[in-house]
């Protein structure tokens, strides 16, 4: 008799051992889920604040031309304290002088963070007719 029991109490353990190891997996399957979609969700807002930087630069190449006409371009690099949570950020913009039959070309590129690998980087070129 203790031989049966012994033997009930080893199912009744194995049972638990494999009912744990399935809770286990679910849970870890879980855990993997939830870190994707928060690394989703971070890379989903450096994408918007990188279009953000960009819209800016545009916006500022385009300020900067009709007060000046010899402006050539510039390169900000921006800090944690202009955008929390991000080391740096990097905003150029680049005016090619317009000639004779051609307007002027505006490069603007947005790359956030400036010094990483796995940076979001975003370009925008736009022409642009000076009227006299």
């Amino acid at each position: 008799m203790t031989q049966r029991r012994r033997r009930q109490s080893g199912l009744i353990l194995i049972c638990v051992l494999a009912c744990l190891a399935i809770v286990m997996g679910i849970a870890a399957s879980m855990l993997k889920t939830a870190l994707a979609a928060r690394h989703a969700a971070r890379q989903e807002l450096k994408l918007s604040q990188t279009e953000f930087l960009l819209a800016a630069g545009v916006q500022r190449a385009v300020r900067q031309l009709t007060e000046d006409e010899d402006y050539s371009g510039e390169t900000w690099e921006l800090t944690s304290k202009a955008i929390p949570g991000i080391e740096t950020a990097l905003v150029e913009i680049d005016v090619e002088a317009s000639t004779n039959d051609e307007p002027a070309q505006v490069h603007v590129i947005a790359q956030l963070p400036a010094d990483s690998p796995q940076s979001i980087r975003r370009s925008y070129t736009l022409s642009l007719i000076r009227e006299e």
